[in-house]
């Protein structure tokens, strides 16, 4: 079976974006976490088998993300997170992999999204044993990362715009490292 890490972004004291109706990010993350697992179980034929780093709003370092999923010898690693924008124009969807940043609001979405609340009072420090690990496994299978990533965000693209049974149009912002 190929396992399927799915990462609901934030929870527990970290509630990530807050929307202007109170509405937080660890819970809509948290339900897209739930919706995606049932998805692949139903829709998966055996061959997927979706393990969730958290099922209930509970805080996990990204450390403990990671360990998750290394100790769970995961196969492909899905982090749900629902962006915030201070402009009304700002809209849409986009589908990220771990790689050098390829454009400016990449990397601030990557470096507000990756701090943790207790990580935000520390400095990171991109010469650390962890960091240096992290990057050599993700150097390995950035071609797969890359095709993943399009294949997702084509599959989004065409369930909410271009299939006959659109659910809502939704503006495709592209795939993004």
């Amino acid at each position: 079976q190929i396992k399927v890490i799915v990462d609901a972004g934030h929870g527990g004291k970290d509630s990530g974006a807050i929307g202007s109706s109170g509405l937080k990010e660890k819970d809509i993350t948290l339900d897209i976490g739930l919706l995606l697992q049932k998805i692949i179980l139903e829709k998966g034929e055996g061959i997927f088998k979706p393990l969730l780093t958290r099922v209930e709003d509970k805080y996990l370092s990204l450390e403990e993300r990671v360990m998750f999923a290394n100790q769970s010898e995961g196969d492909i690693f899905i982090s749900l997170h629902v962006n915030s924008s201070q402009s009304k124009k700002d809209s849409g969807f986009e589908v990220y992999y771990n790689a050098i940043s390829s454009d400016e609001s990449a990397k601030e979405v990557a470096d507000r999204e990756n701090i943790s609340v207790e990580e935000k009072k520390d400095s990171k420090e991109e010469s650390s044993p962890m960091f240096i690990l992290w990057d050599l496994a993700q150097n390995e299978f950035l071609k797969e990362s890359g095709y993943f990533a399009d294949t997702i965000q084509n599959s989004i693209d065409v369930t909410f715009n271009k299939s006959e049974h659109k659910t809502f149009a939704i503006k495709n912002r592209g795939v993004k490292q």
